[in-house]
C-alpha cells in the first residue's frame, strides 16, 4: 500500500488449505484500497508537531527557504498543488477564563484532521489543506462558526490560495481581516480579507501622506463654492459618479429636474477644469471621495 506514492505497508495473505478465488482478490484489492485512503488520512502526533515547526519557521523567518519548506511540507503530504486556507482566532476578555489556547488548538485539529493549529504571538494560528480536507473555505468557516460564537473569540479568515509559496501571506491577510474587520465592524466576531480589502487598500494609500493631500485637488475648489456660496456641488458630483455617470438617475436620486442637475454638472467641469469623460480621472475622483469619507470617520 501507498501514501503520498511511497510504499508504507505490505497487506500478507498467510497460506491456507482453501485456493484464493477472484471473489477474494476483489475483496482484498478493496480492503487494501481502503485502508490506503485511511492511512493517507491519518497523520501522527509526531508528523503533527513536525507541520507546527514547519509554519512557526514560516511564520517567524522571513528569510526562509520556501525551497527547503516546500520540500519538508511535501515529505508530509502537503503538497504544493494544495490549497490552503489561514485562520486567527484571537482571544478576547470574555474568553479568557473559558478556554486555554491549548484547549482550542486541540479542538480544531480533533475536527479538521488535515490541518495545523498552534500559538503564534498570543493569537491561535490554524493552517487547513483544503484538497486533503476536501472542503472548501465555506465549509471549513461553517463547521467552526457556533464554536467561535459561542468561545467568544474573534476570527480572521484569509483568501483560500494555492501553493506553499503564499503561505505566510495568507497569514498577513488573515491578521489583516482581524485587524481592519476588529475596528470597522467590532459588533462581528468573525472578518474575512475580502470584506476588508477595500479598506485596507484606503488605509495603506494615506499612510504616508493624508488623504487630503493625495486626493482630486479639484475637489477643494468644489468645496469652497459650496460654503462661500451655499451649493452642493460635492454632492452632486459624487452622486453622478454612484450612479456611474447616469444623469437622468442622477437628478431622480437628487431630487431635482434633469435641466437644473445638467446646470449645475456644467458648472461641476468648469471648476475641476474637466469634461469628466476621462475614465482615469473618474476613478481618481471616486477614490478621492472614498479617502476624504475615511478621514471624516477618523475624526
Amino acid at each position: 500500500m501507498f501514501v503520498n506514492g511511497r510504499p508504507t505497508h505490505r497487506l500478507v495473505l498467510t497460506e491456507c488449505d482453501n485456493p484464493v478465488t477472484p471473489g477474494c482478490i476483489c475483496i482484498l484489492e478493496t480492503l487494501a484500497g481502503h485502508l490506503e485512503y485511511q492511512l493517507s488520512r491519518e497523520m501522527p502526533a509526531s508528523m503533527k508537531g513536525t507541520l507546527e515547526t514547519i509554519f512557526q519557521s514560516i511564520l517567524t523567518d522571513r528569510t526562509a527557504d520556501y525551497v527547503q519548506i516546500g520540500r519538508k511540507l511535501n515529505a508530509a503530504g502537503w503538497g504544493s498543488g494544495d490549497e490552503y486556507l489561514c485562520l486567527i482566532l484571537q482571544i478576547t476578555y470574555l474568553n479568557q477564563k473559558q478556554l486555554s489556547t491549548g484547549a482550542i488548538c486541540h479542538y480544531i485539529q480533533k475536527l479538521f484532521r488535515d490541518s495545523v493549529s498552534f500559538l503564534y504571538q498570543d493569537e491561535v494560528v490554524s493552517f487547513f489543506n483544503l484538497t486533503r480536507l476536501d472542503m472548501d473555505e465555506e465549509e471549513v468557516a461553517a463547521k467552526l462558526v457556533y464554536f467561535i460564537r459561542d468561545s467568544y473569540l474573534k476570527a480572521g479568515y484569509s483568501r483560500t490560495m494555492r501553493g506553499h509559496m503564499n503561505l505566510r501571506r495568507q497569514y498577513v491577510q488573515a491578521r489583516t481581516a482581524l485587524d481592519v474587520g476588529s475596528r470597522k465592524k467590532p459588533y462581528l466576531w468573525i472578518h474575512y480579507f475580502d470584506q476588508v480589502a477595500l479598506p485596507y487598500i484606503f488605509e495603506q494609500a494615506t499612510k504616508r501622506l493624508p488623504a487630503n493631500m493625495i486626493c482630486h485637488k479639484g475637489l477643494f475648489r468644489l468645496k469652497e463654492q459650496d460654503e462661500k456660496n451655499h451649493t452642493e456641488y460635492m454632492l452632486t458630483l459624487k452622486t453622478y459618479l454612484d450612479q456611474h455617470l447616469n444623469a437622468t438617475q442622477t437628478a431622480k436620486e437628487l431630487f431635482i429636474h434633469r435641466s437644473t442637475f445638467l446646470y449645475r454638472l456644467d458648472k461641476i467641469k468648469e471648476i475641476l477644469h474637466s469634461d469628466l469623460e476621462d475614465a482615469e480621472e473618474v476613478f481618481y475622483l471616486e477614490l478621492s471621495f472614498r479617502l476624504l469619507e475615511q478621514d471624516e470617520e477618523k475624526d
